[in-house]
C-alpha cells in the first residue's frame, strides 16, 4: 500500500477531502465538507447511526413549492442536530428541470458564507465549492454525447472552455463523458450528475455560463 506523508497541520481542526484523495482540509472547509456529507447522506441508511443525515428525497414530489418549504426544514434540521458550529441565517431556493438549487448562507465561526445544494431525486448534491449552478440535460437512453462549455469570467467576455472536446469523442457512454468533463473541466468548478442532467457549480471567478450536450 502507499505511504502517504500529512504536512505540518496548524489547525486544530482538520480532515481528508473526501472528494480529493491526499488533500488536506482545514478550518471552514473541513465544516463545509461536513455539511456536504450531511446534507448527502440520506436518513437510515447508516446503520450505526440511524438519525444521521438528511430526509429531503421523500419531498422531491410534491412540487416546487411545497418541496422547497419542507426541503428546507429538513435541512435545518439535519444541521442543527449534526453540524451545530453552523449558524444558519438564510436559505434560499429556486427551482430548475427536475431539480431544486438551494443557496445555504451560513455562519460559520463568526464568518458568513454561501453553500450551494442541489436537491433531486438521485441524491447528488455539493456544497464544498461553487456558486452559479449551470445545467445541460441529456436523455436516459442516450449511450453518447458531446459537451460545450462557455463561461464567463468576472468582468471579462464569455469564452469556451479549453480543451475543447475532441472531434471524435473517446468515450463510450454518457459517464465516460462526465469523466472528461471533470478530468478536463474541473478548473472550471464541481461536476455532478443526475438521472437525466449533468449540473456544473461554477467557481467564483465566473459570473455565468453555459453548458449543453447533444447526441452523437
Amino acid at each position: 500500500m502507499p505511504a502517504y506523508q500529512l504536512p505540518n497541520v496548524t489547525s486544530g481542526v482538520w480532515a481528508m477531502s473526501i472528494q480529493t484523495p491526499g488533500t488536506l482540509l482545514t478550518d471552514i472547509d473541513v465544516i463545509r465538507q461536513r455539511i456536504y456529507i450531511t446534507l448527502n447522506t440520506p436518513l437510515g441508511s447508516d446503520p450505526l447511526r440511524p438519525l444521521f443525515g438528511c430526509d429531503y428525497r421523500k419531498y422531491i414530489d410534491q412540487g416546487n413549492i411545497a418541496a422547497s418549504a419542507t426541503i428546507k426544514a429538513s435541512i435545518i434540521q439535519a444541521l442543527t442536530l449534526w453540524v451545530p458550529e453552523v449558524t444558519i441565517i438564510k436559505i434560499t431556493s429556486k427551482a430548475g428541470v427536475g431539480t431544486l438549487s438551494f443557496n445555504l448562507n451560513v455562519a460559520i465561526n463568526n464568518q458568513v458564507v454561501n453553500i450551494a445544494f442541489n436537491a433531486s431525486r438521485s441524491g447528488w448534491g455539493t456544497g464544498i465549492s461553487g456558486t452559479r449552478i449551470i445545467n445541460a440535460g441529456y436523455k436516459w437512453f442516450w449511450d453518447n454525447g458531446t459537451p460545450s462549455l462557455s463561461v464567463n469570467q468576472l468582468g471579462g467576455p464569455t469564452v469556451a472552455a479549453t480543451p475543447a472536446p475532441p472531434g471524435t469523442p473517446t468515450w463510450s457512454n454518457i459517464y465516460g463523458m462526465y469523466e472528461w468533463m471533470v478530468t478536463n473541466w474541473g478548473a472550471y468548478g464541481s461536476f455532478g450528475y443526475g438521472k437525466d442532467e449533468i449540473l456544473l457549480f461554477l467557481n467564483p471567478t465566473y459570473s455565468n455560463g453555459t453548458l449543453a450536450i447533444s447526441e452523437v
